[in-house]
C-alpha cells in the first residue's frame, strides 16, 4: 500500500509541475489521484476489519500525519497581505496539484462514519505515508527502507517504555535488525514492481488496437493499483489476535 500510493502521488508532482499541462488534463489528475488514495485506503481498511485496536491506530496514526505534512508542506489555501506568508506560500514544498489532491482525499477519509457510509476508520498510515513519500519525490526503495525503519523504531521504542530491554540494547537490536529490515523493503518493493510490470504488459495486450487509449490507460492504472496490493497481508496473525484483546486490559499504557 506505500508503494501504491507513493506511485500515484509521485506521478501527480511530475504531471502537476509540467507547465504543458492543460486546464482540464490537470483537474483530472488531481481528482483521478484523489480517488485513488481514497479507493486505496478503503481498501486497507478491509484488510484491517479483523482487528479494531490496529485499524483504529493506523487512521489515528495516518490522520495525523497527512494534516501535518499539508501544514508544513502543502501550499495555504488562501493569500493573504503579509508579506511573510506569501513567502511561505511561494516556497511551499508540495505543488498546488498535490495540496488539492491530498486536501481533497483527507476530506473524504476524515469524514464521520455516516459521511462516508462505512463503520471502518479512514487515512490509514501505509496509504498516507505512501502519498507523502511520492509528493516528495521519494523512490520506490527508499520510501519503503524509511517505512521499515520507522516501525522498527516504535518497535522498540514501545518496548522500552514496557522496560523490557533499556535504551542501548534498543540501539544495539536496530543495529542488529537494520540488514534484515533493508532487505524485508528491497524485496516488498521487487514485488509490487513485478506485479505492476505484469499487469501492465497484460493490460497493454488487451486494450491494443482501441480506439479509446485514455479510458484503457486509467482502467490499466487502476488494475496496477490493484495488483500491487492484492498480496498484503498480516506478517503475524497470532500477534493480531492477542493485539485485539488490547481493549480489554485493566490497565493500559498504550492507545494501540
Amino acid at each position: 500500500f506505500v508503494e501504491a500510493a507513493r506511485r500515484v502521488f509521485f506521478s501527480l508532482r511530475q504531471a502537476t509541475t509540467d507547465g504543458g499541462m492543460s486546464e482540464h488534463v490537470y483537474a483530472y489528475s488531481v481528482a483521478e489521484a484523489a480517488e485513488a488514495f481514497v479507493a486505496l485506503d478503503r481498501r486497507l481498511a478491509s484488510r484491517l476489519v479483523g482487528n479494531a485496536v490496529a485499524a483504529r491506530a493506523s487512521a489515528a496514526t495516518g490522520a495525523a500525519l497527512l494534516r501535518a505534512a499539508l501544514v508544513a508542506f502543502g501550499k495555504p489555501t488562501t493569500r493573504t497581505t503579509n508579506d511573510s506568508s506569501q513567502d511561505e506560500d511561494e516556497s511551499s514544498f508540495f505543488s498546488e496539484g498535490l495540496t488539492e489532491a491530498l486536501r481533497r482525499a483527507k476530506g473524504v477519509v476524515t469524514r464521520s462514519e455516516k459521511e462516508r457510509g462505512t463503520r471502518l476508520p479512514g487515512a490509514h498510515l501505509a496509504v498516507v505515508f505512501g502519498a507523502v513519500a511520492g509528493s516528495a519525490c521519494f523512490s520506490a526503495k527508499h520510501a519503503a527502507r524509511m517505512f521499515c525503519y520507522l516501525t522498527l523504531r516504535d518497535t522498540l521504542s514501545a518496548a522500552t517504555r514496557l522496560n523490557l530491554l533499556g535504551p542501548l540494547a534498543a540501539g544495539a537490536a536496530m543495529r542488529r535488525c537494520a540488514a534484515s529490515a533493508n532487505a524485508c523493503a528491497v524485496e516488498a518493493v521487487d514485488a509490487c514492481v513485478r506485479a505492476a510490470d505484469n499487469e501492465e504488459a497484460y493490460s497493454r495486450t488487451l486494450s491494443r488496437g482501441s480506439s479509446t487509449q485514455k479510458n484503457h490507460a486509467a482502467r490499466r492504472e487502476r488494475a496496477v493499483l490493484l495488483a500491487m496490493t492484492s498480496r498484503a497481508a498480516s506478517s503475524a496473525p497470532l500477534v493480531d489476535i492477542v493485539h485485539a484483546g488490547h481493549d480489554a486490559l485493566f490497565a493500559r499504557l498504550f492507545n494501540s
